[in-house]
């Protein structure tokens, strides 16, 4: 019965998103959006969202940070699999189009002002949460406190820890993601090569073949690089106009299937037959464009996509703000429904949160970039 939370979390996401008031946050179609993508981002967003709440009443209940019953945590793993799927099919597919040929400053510079804002505005206020979390109080030695906090302004680049014995997980904990980001970015000026000699076909397979068996045998944890392959792969497919006609309800039902099966089966997204069944559902949504029973076509999907970046590095401190609340964390600790409960006023904060933050700060960080580009690079 908890795991119907999931769907009805979203349907309220969905339906709030949706109102007038948030027309702003639409995006004229062009010619490089993809809609199933589109509409597919903003569910993910949301799941690694849900995720969370289940987290934070772990925490609450047990003052520390793990899943409590919601499908095992995996609602968090999945999304975040499948955005580093959709991470490799965006940029591989770019490269495609121009022959593996980039201005690779011009590529990171608009990264930059894509990530940093959001970034830098999120964690500004978290280290004043930090701050009255240790009542200003330095906990630790001076030097260690000065090199966690340089550690924390380059964007995800290095490993982050903790501050002044502050779990930067209740927070920030999203953001170990973003290194794995700038990696993929960083190795594409390596990879690209084997677009230039048009065997990114064999390329995407060879890695990928060899990204699993270093994952069925190694056991990493984090399996970005077979995952990123996956995306790769897709946009290689993509690339070469390979399509499989067959209705789109079958499409759909395949696809949806593949991620039954995971949640069915498994504990962990992290394996061998887990990433090629997120490889199934991946194909299905970019190679035959299936909108999942049309779920992916809805506005408030995609109008969660458009600030998914912002969600994901928002929620998680207005979470902890929210919960941490006296009153608040009182009542949810007589018991579960009580705390799903507020989970649905939480929800509403959380959208307005990262649709303001989407709206005045990244996208105006896009748009900063872009003219950067073009009065200093071009």
């Amino acid at each position: 019965m908890v795991y119907l939370l999931f769907f009805a979390l979203t349907a309220f996401a969905l339906l709030f998103i949706s109102l007038p008031f948030f027309k702003k946050l639409d995006e004229p179609p062009t010619r490089h959006r993809i809609s199933s993508i589109d509409g597919l981002r903003g569910f993910l967003a949301f799941a690694v969202v849900v995720n969370h709440f289940d987290s934070t009443l772990y925490t609450i209940k047990f003052s520390k940070w793990g899943t409590y019953h919601l499908f095992d945590g995996l609602l968090g793993e999945v999304g975040v699999s499948i955005f580093f799927m959709i991470t490799g099919y965006l940029f591989w597919g770019k490269l495609l189009s121009s022959q593996g040929k980039t201005n690779w400053k011009i590529l990171f510079v608009n990264r930059f002002f894509r990530i940093a804002p959001v970034y830098y505005a999120v964690l500004i206020p978290v280290l004043l949460i930090v701050g009255f979390a240790t009542g200003f109080q330095i906990k630790v030695p001076p030097l260690s406190l000065v090199y966690s906090l340089f550690r924390w302004l380059f964007i995800g680049m290095q490993t982050m820890g903790d501050i002044n014995t502050f779990q930067m997980m209740w927070v920030l904990g999203v953001v170990w993601t973003l290194r794995y980001e700038w990696l993929f970015y960083f190795s594409l000026i390596f990879t690209s090569y084997f677009i230039r000699k048009n065997v990114s076909l064999l390329f995407c397979i060879a890695g990928l073949i060899l990204g699993l068996v270093h994952l069925q045998f190694w056991h990493p944890d984090k399996p970005a690089i077979p995952l990123f392959l996956c995306g790769m792969l897709c946009a290689t497919l993509k690339s070469m106009n390979v399509n499989i006609k067959s209705h789109d309800l079958l499409n759909s039902f395949i696809a949806v299937l593949s991620i039954v099966l995971i949640f069915t089966f498994f504990h962990t997204a992290t394996g061998v037959v887990q990433v090629l069944l997120l490889l199934v559902f991946f194909f299905l949504i970019t190679i035959t464009d299936s909108q999942l029973f049309g779920l992916l076509s809805l506005t408030g999907a995609k109008r969660i996509s458009h600030v998914s970046y912002s969600l994901y590095l928002t929620h998680m401190s207005v979470l902890y703000l929210f919960f941490n609340t006296p009153a608040i964390k009182n009542f949810c600790k007589q018991g579960d429904n009580q705390f799903w409960l507020l989970t649905f006023v939480c929800t509403l904060i959380v959208i307005v949160t990262s649709s303001l933050c989407y709206y005045f700060i990244e996208k105006g960080g896009a748009l900063a970039g872009k003219r950067f580009v073009k009065k200093y690079m071009q």
